[in-house]
This record gives C-alpha cells, structure tokens and sequence, in this order.
C-alpha cells in the first residue's frame, strides 16, 4: 500500500501549479468578509477530488491491466484511495482552516474561535469524507464518464427526494423549526462529534463497498 500512496503522490506533484492556484484563490476567499468558511471547503473538496482523477490516471489507456500485476492486493488498492483521499483532504483542511481562522480572528476578535469557528470547520471536513464515500465507490464501479453520470442521477434523486419530503411536511402543517432548536440546543462539540462519526462511518462502509467492487472487477 506504501507503494500506491507513493504513486498518487508522485502524480500529485506533476500539478504543484495547480495547487499554488488553489492556495492563492484561498487566500483570495478568505481575505473577503464572510468567505471564510467556503475558503475551508472549497480547498478541502477540490483536494480530496484529486483522489478521483488517481482513479481515471490509473484506468487510462488500460493501465490497470499492468497495474495489477504489482504485488498488491485489490482490497490494498481499494483501501489506498480511501487512505489518499484522507490524507489530502486533511492536509488541504488544515491549511484552509489555518488561513481561514487567521481572517476570522481579524475580523472577529471578540470571538473565541474553538467554541464558535472550529466546529464549523470540523463539520465541513465530516461533509468532505461524505463526498468521498459517494464518489470512490461510482468512480470504481462505472469508470469516469458513467461515473459522472449515475453520481448525477443518484443526486438528482436525493435533492428531488428531500424537496418532495419538504413540500409534504408543508402540507401536513409539519414545522421543523423545532427540530432545529433542538439541534441548536445541543452542545456543540457533542454535536460536531456527532457529524465527524457519521462521515467516518460513511467512509467505511464505502470502503467495504469499493473493496468489493474491486476485487470482482475484470481489467
């Protein structure tokens, strides 16, 4: 599995300049009033996307026909996304919250920032392994451009699902607002804690998933 990580990251270099271009925007985000929370996630998603362009590099012109010839298993090369997808998003999180956290506290000096920001930026990350645990197991199944495609259906069926689950509780006279205080109510590291366990549980059942579709898939 070292050996993968060490490929997607070698892969990785080859677009240092893409990442100086994501760092300057993130400054550029953060330096605006109210940006700083899209400064956090903008870096962290389009990060861990990368994890999914490792996944097409290796399909591309059949190289996983030799790339599984390698002493590895296809369980380790399913892990491997995941544990890459991890370590960038986490890496990309820590400096977007870092920039992120210094504009916040220059505008916000009266604000303590681990009780009101940082849970924030926690949640934002949980959302980041959510996104992942959709993506890897589509881009393992159907390849990049089906992928896309069933990702967008999948979603199409989710947002018409909540929009249709929203428009009933309007006409049954359903209010959610206290549902929302109750949420409000909470203490907000229990309830960070909370989310950042549902995207780790996420993640491993996606993971399980993606390990099973490799190791049945045919190069």
């Amino acid at each position: 599995m070292k050996g993968l990580l060490i490929k997607d990251y070698k892969l990785m270099k080859n677009q240092k300049g893409y990442f100086i271009v994501l760092f300057l925007l993130c400054v550029v985000f953060a330096a605006r009033e109210g940006g700083e929370s899209f400064c956090v996630g903008f870096i962290t998603y389009v990060c861990s996307l990368f994890c999914i362009s490792t996944i097409s590099y290796d399909e591309f012109d059949n190289g996983n026909a030799f790339l599984f010839t390698l002493p590895f298993t296809r369980a380790q090369y399913a892990l491997e996304k995941y544990g890459f997808g991890l370590l960038t998003g986490i890496l990309a999180w820590a400096v977007g919250t870092l920039i992120a956290s210094v504009a916040w506290g220059l505008r916000n000096p009266q604000t303590e920032l681990l009780t009101q920001w940082l849970p924030q930026c926690l949640m934002l990350l949980a959302a980041d392994w959510v996104l992942l645990s959709l993506l890897i197991p589509f881009q393992l199944k159907f390849g990049a451009e089906k992928g896309r495609i069933v990702l967008l259906i999948v979603l199409g069926v989710l947002f018409a699902a909540i929009f249709a689950g929203g428009y009933v509780l309007q006409l049954l006279n359903v209010k959610l607002g206290d549902s929302f205080d109750f949420v409000s109510a909470l203490e907000k590291a229990g309830f960070t804690a909370a989310v950042l366990i549902i995207g780790a549980v996420a993640m491993v059942i996606s993971a399980l998933i993606s390990r099973g579709i490799v190791e049945k898939k045919e190069f």
